[in-house]
């Protein structure tokens, strides 16, 4: 990620890198091919002295590369169906602070697992969805406040003989343990209680850019657009508590087999959180 005077830019006088470049090699080796690979990026930038940029824009760089590759060829971003390409697979956020850096806040973290394995769907199937870790935001949530999220979360297939398609997704609920967006939670927050794309990638049992055990990484901004109430658009009624909770979904793929009812992603007791950074509408731009 770079911040940029223009949109278009990538490189140059008037680009500041905000991240490192990352790399990863996505397979399309059978029967181990990835077919879809998640990238997650987040950083911070303190900008001192004179502006980078006048009309500045946060920009996300790409660059693909195959030995083979020739002229025309393509990466498809979003997901490539029969129909076309189907796009809302990625987002990009960012929250600004001025002057000076991101304030101090004590972030709101979860290390607690909502449970020790996560069911996988056949074939023909979505998978069920089911929420991982979920973190509660105290009930005093107030217009303009910003929360910035990141989630990590690892499954493990060894222990079975195909592939997986894992799809995820942060969102804020009214419940710890919904996987909807529906009631005040979605009233009150931007775009709907959206906090990261829902998108995914197959977890593989041989080598490939996302092989077993399979981590998950999300990462989002959303913010108050009315305070958390009962009555949210008469600013009536008392505060609700909301619950930001990373969402999994998972169901086999490829062409080993072997899927039996009961299958399902074993999860580790570590390794795996959900942290809020939760800034007040005092920080609000």
């Amino acid at each position: 990620m770079v911040l940029a005077e223009g949109p278009d830019d990538a490189a140059g006088d008037r680009v500041m890198p905000i991240t490192d470049w990352r790399a990863q090699t996505c397979s399309q080796d059978l029967p181990h091919r990835n077919h879809h690979c998640v990238m997650a990026l987040w950083g911070d930038r303190r900008i001192s002295g004179s502006p980078v940029c006048q009309s500045c824009h946060v920009n996300l760089v790409v660059a693909a590369y195959h030995r083979q590759a020739k002229r025309g060829n393509v990466v498809v971003v979003g997901s490539d169906e029969d129909n076309g390409i189907v796009q809302d697979k990625g987002m990009l956020n960012a929250g600004v602070f001025k002057p000076g850096p991101p304030p101090a806040v004590n972030p709101l973290i979860t290390r607690s697992r909502s449970r020790s394995k996560l069911g996988i769907g056949g074939p023909g199937s979505s998978g069920p969805k089911e929420v991982l870790y979920s973190q509660r935001i105290n009930p005093d949530i107030l217009r303009h406040e910003q929360l910035i999220v990141k989630a990590v979360a690892t499954q493990k297939i060894g222990h079975l003989t195909f592939n997986v398609l894992m799809q995820s997704q942060l969102i804020v609920s009214d419940r710890p343990g919904s996987d909807r967006r529906a009631g005040i939670a979605a009233k009150v927050t931007s775009l709907g209680g959206v906090v990261s794309a829902q998108n995914g990638f197959n977890c593989t049992q041989g080598p490939s850019g996302h092989d077993d055990p399979c981590k998950i990484r999300k990462v989002g901004v959303v913010s108050l657009i009315k305070n958390a109430q009962t009555m949210p658009n008469r600013d009536l009624g008392p505060f609700v508590p909301l619950f930001v909770n990373l969402v999994v979904q998972n169901r086999e793929i490829g062409i080993q087999g072997g899927w039996r009812p009961g299958d399902a992603a074993r999860i580790p007791r570590r390794g795996g959180f959900i942290e809020v950074h939760r800034f007040g509408p005092e920080f609000h731009e």
